[in-house]
């Protein structure tokens, strides 16, 4: 009884998770196609720019809604959730540059695919540090 409550605990984090991840994912890909194809920005700081922007309510989101996490330790978890987003960065630039620049992919299509691939990272990364 106690691993499926475990289960269904988990499960309904996740599907705010998921929930949230579209709507965020959505603002991000409008920023960076706005900030792109708009304002005539390189794809490369457009990203970082999007990404900044998204990061900041991402963790309000995370923290507030889909962990309802009450602890008072914003700058650890913050920290946290930070380096994790960092690394997130990192390679979405890396997968950009290489799509984008050598392989010639469009740059919404590369994007859509790096935050498929973080997703369930950044899922289990918060779920089980950041926010336990």
């Amino acid at each position: 009884m106690l691993l499926k409550n475990n289960i269904l605990k988990i499960l309904h984090k996740f599907t705010k998770y998921f929930v949230g991840a579209w709507l965020f994912f959505l603002f991000y890909m409008f920023l960076l196609r706005g900030f792109t194809d708009i304002a005539g920005i390189n794809y490369l700081l457009s990203a970082i720019c999007a990404f900044t922007i998204t990061a900041i309510g991402w963790f309000i989101f995370q923290k507030n809604v889909t962990f309802k996490n009450k602890n008072r330790h914003n700058i650890k978890q913050m920290s946290l959730f930070t380096m994790f987003l960092l690394i997130w960065l990192c390679f979405d630039l890396s997968f950009l540059k290489i799509w984008v620049w050598y392989l010639w992919f469009h740059y919404l299509y590369v994007a859509i695919v790096s935050k498929g691939i973080t997703f369930l990272r950044n899922f289990i990364m918060n779920y089980f540090f950041t926010f336990k």
